[in-house]
């Protein structure tokens, strides 16, 4: 077995490599070598064992290259025009179309020829052999010597073949005394800060530079914002497990540099083998597959991407039903053959390439890392934060932005948007940049939908929790929905206790949960998305609870179980938070637009809702 990318071969060895079956009517091969004698066989497939007919061989011929095939009916020979170059690397570019065939080396002029007959058809049933046979046969190849040289790319009709057996994860099904051409360039470079050295060709290297580190020796720190991946990068995360068993949604924002190259794969075994899910390019296109053990589904956009350009993905399965969309193009749908619905993924996910592509499935055609930016990854509608959240990565740099030039001022957050920005500001700062000091200004706060306060006293969360609460709070808006209030503890499952207050539909709601089950409460009766103001006034003693709005319209509640107190010593937010869909756990999808006057717990504690706030973004003074 040959464990080598670059393999060596010595004049009395080879690779049986497995050829494809579809090209008996037409295929391409291309080879980049470097011989260190003028003939010898290159590359050989046929037939049959006799090697009488079908068949093509490649080799080397008095320092020339020889290209002979035959489809049934007689020999055809090509001949290069000018000798190959001892000693350096060639590369020649071999097609064949029915009884014509065309060659073309070291992008010199086009030599063609043909088979002799009129049949056109090659039935190959047999491997194919790299550097050489047992025993050539001078008068059927050409020549009666092997290969004697180094070998560093082959591609068969357009797919690259790894050159190692499979023992190594390669293509390779059978190996003879073949050596490693590799100049062991690593052992002369020393990579820095963590960083390691790999040898991506013969005589070339790069440093894999950890998360926050660049530079050819990885001598670099830099502060990363939004990552760009290069031919070689990845970001690692802790895998999706079972989280994502029977639905999963990818919302991705993204802009491509390379027609193809892995976006995303979690999968569940390193053999490759059950279950996965990945998001890559190919050849301009995305393509979104997955596998629940039982087959797998793959979608491909029907346009290709434009490169340069940002661009939406949003991919979706539900049990085996999986769905596609990419920008405005149309979307895709299909259903994963087999009986499994659910998806199980043991492995860690990877995020704009993967450590060893060894490890994932071959049914990913991407078998190299993504080029180009990530901005945007939400899973489930949790939006990761790509850099802050990875368990590690490799050769990650920063994509060019504005958001570089740190356009936000006092304290505020710089929130990419395509080629664009957004600041978000701390409380007492508003304007594009975060410019307007409001601190003496504000009063009453306004939320744009994008805004929250947030409050960590005890003093404060603590009024909402025990067996009893009696809370008043005044607003007006327009919008139709939006949350208002949400207290839980810090680390909130979805069955914590907790208590929520929002609009839908223009109506009002609370939902809470005393660990017992969920209790909701919607007021039916009037809207309040009117521009007016409104009050609600929400007790709760144990398990009962009633809100009033505008102290006219009474909702009962009452929650089912032995529970009678909410348990919560966590933050108490207004108006939204940071990632609201997936921390409310899809109660809410947007934060609250208009404003709030007034927050009391009564019977005599006022929430002073600007002086008190620990924490505020995006706040503004109501008109």
């Amino acid at each position: 077995d040959s464990p080598f990318r670059f393999p060596k071969f010595f004049g009395d060895g080879y690779l049986t490599l497995p050829f494809t079956r579809n090209g008996y009517k037409e295929f391409s091969v291309l080879v980049e070598f470097r011989p260190e004698q003028i003939s010898g066989v290159l590359l050989f497939g046929h037939a049959n064992n006799s090697h009488i007919s079908d068949f093509f061989a490649l080799l080397l011929r008095d320092s020339h290259l020889v290209f002979r095939f035959d489809c049934g009916s007689g020999i055809g020979e090509i001949i290069s025009h000018e000798p190959i170059k001892l000693m350096q690397w060639n590369y020649v570019l071999i097609r064949r179309h029915k009884w014509h065939a065309s060659m073309v080396i070291n992008n010199s002029s086009v030599t063609s020829g043909k088979s002799k007959g009129n049949f056109t058809h090659i039935n190959f049933c047999k491997n194919v052999y790299l550097g050489g046979l047992s025993t050539p046969n001078e008068s059927l190849v050409g020549t009666s010597l092997n290969f004697q040289g180094c070998v560093k790319g082959l591609s068969l009709n357009g797919q690259p073949v790894d050159l190692r057996t499979k023992m190594f994860a390669g293509h390779a099904l059978e190996s003879k005394n073949i050596g490693d051409c590799s100049s062991q360039v690593c052992r002369m470079i020393k990579c820095v800060n963590g960083g390691s050295c790999y040898e991506n060709d013969i005589d070339k290297f790069v440093c894999l530079c950890p998360l926050g580190t660049n530079g050819v020796f990885c001598e670099k720190k830099i502060r990363l914002n939004t990552p760009r991946f290069t031919s070689l990068s990845y970001l690692q995360f802790i895998g999706l497990q079972r989280n994502v068993l029977s639905y999963t949604e990818i919302d991705l924002l993204f802009q491509p540099f390379n027609e193809t190259g892995l976006i995303l794969y979690n999968g569940y075994s390193k053999t490759g083998i059950g279950d996965y899910i990945s998001i890559f390019m190919l050849d301009g296109y995305v393509v979104y597959s997955f596998d629940l053990g039982t087959g797998s589904l793959t979608l491909k956009s029907k346009e290709k991407v434009e490169l340069g350009r940002w661009h939406v993905v949003w991919a979706v399965r539900t049990g085996r039903e999986g769905f596609l969309k990419v920008d405005d193009q149309q979307m895709l749908e299909g259903v994963t053959s087999g009986a499994f619905t659910q998806l199980t993924l043991t492995l860690d996910l990877y995020i704009g390439g993967h450590r060893n592509f060894d490890e994932i499935t071959q049914k990913i055609q991407a078998r190299k890392s993504f080029e180009g930016c990530i901005q945007k990854l939400s899973i489930n509608k949790r939006q990761m934060k790509l850099i802050e959240e990875a368990k590690t990565g490799i050769n990650v740099k920063n994509c060019e932005h504005m958001c570089d030039k740190h356009p936000c001022l006092n304290g505020g957050k710089c929130v990419p948007d395509k080629d664009n920005y957004e600041c978000s500001c701390l409380l007492g700062y508003s304007g594009t940049n975060c410019n307007h000091n409001l601190i003496d200004q504000l009063k009453n706060p306004y939320f744009t939908g994008k805004s929250y306060l947030l409050f960590m006293d005890p003093d404060i969360t603590q009024l909402t929790s025990g067996d009893r609460m009696n809370l008043t709070i005044t607003f007006r808006t327009v919008s139709e929905a939006g949350m208002l209030l949400w207290i839980s503890n810090d680390d909130v499952s979805e069955y914590s206790d907790f208590l929520a207050i929002g609009i839908k539909n223009g109506h009002l709601f609370v939902t809470f949960n005393l660990g017992s089950g969920e209790i909701t409460m919607f007021n039916n009766h009037s809207k309040v998305n009117d521009g007016s103001k409104h009050t609600l006034t929400l007790q709760r003693y144990q398990k009962s609870a009633s809100m009033n709005v505008d102290f006219m319209y009474l909702v009962k509640g009452y929650s089912e179980g032995p529970m009678t107190q909410l348990t919560t010593h966590g933050s108490l937010y207004i108006g939204g938070m940071d990632d609201i869909t997936f921390k409310t756990f899809y109660k809410f999808h947007s934060g609250f637009i208009g404003c709030i006057s007034d927050l009391s717990f009564l019977p005599t504690r006022r929430v002073n809702l600007i002086a008190e706030a620990d924490e505020g973004f995006n706040i503004k003074e109501c008109d």
